[in-house]
Order: structure tokens, then C-alpha cells, then sequence
């Protein structure tokens, strides 16, 4: 049976809404506050998304179709959020054998 969107009738409170939305930090700044307020730490991609607190050590020991519905998206979210504060100069890259840490410019 098809739906008739004429008959649908959905109720929003725009303020809710909104609220909801602005209320919630952004992966985008919680990666900046995280590098920035641990100016001594450096960070992975995956050490960041365990210490957001999105992933666990053994959720991501899996191949990465392993991870459950959903991470990978945070996973890639954290790589282009740190890789655009490298671009603009906030953050340091480095090297760890062959792995990329990132930590604060000082």
C-alpha cells in the first residue's frame, strides 16, 4: 500500500529542534578541544575516536567492515577534522615508526 504524503502529517517543535542541534558539540570541535586542551598528548585516529569515547580498543580491533553501523563514518569524520586543522596550522603531524600521530602547536 503506497502512502498518500497528504495525508502525513508530521509535527516538529522547531525550537526543540534547533536546541537539540546546537547543544551537541560537533566531532569537528570536540577533535579541536581534545588536541588542544592535552597539549601534551599526541593522538592517532584511532586513539582520538577511543578517547571521544565513540569506540572501544576491541570494537575497532576488527577489519574495519567488522566495526559496527555507524563508526566508520565517525572514523572518517575524526581523519578530515584533524587533517583540516594540519592544513591550517593548529595542529603538528608526525611519525611514529609508520603510523601518523597528531598533537597541539604550542
Amino acid at each position: 500500500m503506497p502512502l498518500d504524503v497528504k495525508t502525513m502529517k508530521i509535527r516538529l517543535n522547531v525550537r526543540d529542534v534547533m536546541r537539540e542541534m546546537t547543544t551537541e558539540e560537533s566531532i569537528p570541535d570536540k577533535v579541536k578541544n581534545r588536541l588542544r586542551t592535552d597539549g601534551n598528548g599526541a593522538y592517532t585516529y584511532h586513539g582520538m575516536l577511543i578517547s571521544l569515547g565513540f569506540a572501544t580498543q576491541q570494537e575497532i580491533s576488527k577489519p574495519f567492515n567488522g566495526w559496527k553501523k555507524g563508526l566508520p563514518v565517525i572514523y572518517s569524520k575524526i581523519q578530515k577534522s584533524i587533517n583540516d586543522l594540519v592544513k591550517k596550522g593548529l595542529v603538528i603531524e608526525g611519525r611514529s615508526g609508520s603510523t601518523k600521530v597528531f598533537w597541539w602547536k604550542p
